[in-house]
């Protein structure tokens, strides 16, 4: 999906009432100034966000415009349809009344589709960036909703959050679900040096993250992380780990556990073979079709759930301004972080971690099942359990990480 500069302008709109939400009305030159948007512009989108029920207004001198509705009942797709209509359309017609003869006729279906998981990803999801001065970052997060305790999901790395959509919906039942974009990948900062890229940064990220969602929403109930993401979530537990009640860790990268290990060769040449394989990844596209019919054969996509794989394609991707589309985890990022696993210490921090922690293992995965006993008896209050299932389980198999997850919860978030 290419976003026009009307949509651009659209959404910076809101962001700037949701932010005054409460102050009164603002005044269009303050959000055009804010925004650096033309004004005449502004005030054309503004009245199509007003007849949408989106915006309201008032004239005089104390008027000005404010959001209609609570800011976190405006979705990203209300206001795409309120300045551009419907989502997805082909030649300004419904994807329903479209209509194609002799081999073009599946392409209705393509149209259905697309529409179908655009929706997905963008209308029930509330998205947010935190700020970390602290850390010199800001983190993007995808929030799921949810009534019960708070979910902190953390993915693999060339990933995203929305990689995990399946996965937090099936436990949206139970949990106030939220995951982030680690630096460097999806919506979050991307620090220029390849230092930002040390494992134990990702692993302060999270506990940033978690310290600034406990004044919200308490402790976090369940820590999922996925890959290297249950590495993260295992550093950010050692680190905070009062702000930490479980944590569930999905076929984690953990190395064997030698110290720093800067002797390891057999460790060396695992890393050296997947930061050639990143440093090698396709990274520009003409557009999003172009990389679906990349994918589709690759070994990696081979077993995902078909769902996991859209979602994919329209969140890891982004819109370039010169025309085509990009993966947002660069390649040479994705190298750095698995660069960073040569010298990363993640055993010394996790002992004797007072944290629950249940360890999934891909029994058709890459990781040796010793490496995890080990730390289970090093972590002391640990745990394996055996999934019959690949290292990308999450995005194959999420069912199965979720009944887990759910099992070692017990009555927590139900």
């Amino acid at each position: 999906m290419r976003v026009s500069a009307k949509v651009d302008y659209a959404l910076r709109a809101c962001v700037e009432l949701a932010v005054a939400a409460g102050d009164g009305p603002v005044k269009g030159e303050r959000i055009a100034q804010a925004q650096g948007v033309p004004l005449k512009f502004l005030e054309n989108i503004l009245l199509d966000l007003r007849h949408a029920g989106l915006v309201q207004s008032q004239r005089g001198a104390e008027g000005g415009y404010w959001l209609a509705l609570p800011p976190a009942e405006v979705s990203l797709a209300d206001v795409i349809r309120a300045v551009e209509g419907p989502i997805a359309n082909v030649r300004g017609v419904r994807p329903e009344q479209v209509e194609y003869d002799g081999a073009a006729r599946p392409l209705q279906d393509v149209w259905i589709a697309l529409r179908a998981s655009m929706r997905a990803v963008l209308e029930d999801v509330t998205r947010r960036r935190i700020a970390l001065p602290e850390r010199g970052v800001e983190i993007a997060l995808l929030d799921w909703g949810g009534a019960g305790p708070l979910a902190l999901l953390h993915h693999a790395n060339g990933f995203c959050a929305a990689t995990l959509d399946l996965v937090a919906r099936l436990l949206r039942a139970h949990f106030r679900v939220i995951g982030m974009d680690a630096r460097g990948h999806g919506d979050s900062s991307r620090p220029a040096t390849a230092d930002a890229y040390e494992w134990r940064e990702f692993g302060a990220d999270l506990a940033a993250v978690a310290r600034v969602l406990a004044g919200d929403r308490g402790r976090v109930a369940l820590g999922l992380g996925h890959s290297f993401g249950g590495t993260s979530m295992l550093l950010a537990a050692a680190e905070e780990p009062a702000l930490f009640e479980r944590l569930v860790l999905v076929d984690p990268v953990l190395h064997e556990p030698r110290g720093t290990h800067h002797y390891d060769t057999a460790r060396h040449e695992r890393a050296s073979e997947m930061v050639q394989r990143a440093t090698r990844r396709r990274a520009v596209f003409p557009d999003r079709a172009a990389a679906r019919e990349n994918w589709r054969g690759k070994d990696m996509f081979a077993e995902w759930d078909p769902r996991a794989f859209d979602l994919y394609l329209a969140e890891a991707i982004g819109d370039r301004s010169d025309g085509p589309v990009e993966l947002k985890c660069r390649p040479e990022t994705e190298a750095a972080v698995y660069m960073a696993g040569f010298t990363s210490n993640v055993w010394d921090p996790t002992e004797k971690l007072a944290v629950p922690t249940l360890i999934l293992w891909a029994q058709r995965g890459n990781f040796p099942r010793s490496v995890y006993e080990a730390y289970v008896r090093h972590i002391g209050d640990a745990r394996i359990q055996d999934v019959d299932a690949g290292h990308l389980m999450a995005m194959e198999r999420p069912e199965l990480v979720v009944d887990a997850a759910l099992a070692f919860a017990g009555t927590r978030g139900r």
